[in-house]
């Protein structure tokens, strides 16, 4: 790859990074909270158990 040709990379700067790395974070919390009140839902929808309706939440924790 020659120079003219190649894509420059943007760079965050600190104050991106912050931003970004706060963003990754509080997106697991703001997962659970949207989650949580679905799941009694999510069970008559796919008329499923309760059981393996808890079970998407733990593996929603495990990975």
């Amino acid at each position: 790859m020659d120079r003219e040709t190649s894509i420059q990379q943007r760079y965050l700067g600190r104050k991106g990074l912050v931003i970004f790395l706060a963003a990754l974070t509080a997106f697991p919390a703001l997962s659970t909270d949207l989650y949580l009140p679905a799941l009694p839902d999510i069970t008559v929808y796919f008329d499923v158990p309760e059981y393996q309706t808890n079970l998407t939440l733990l593996l929603f924790f495990i990975v």
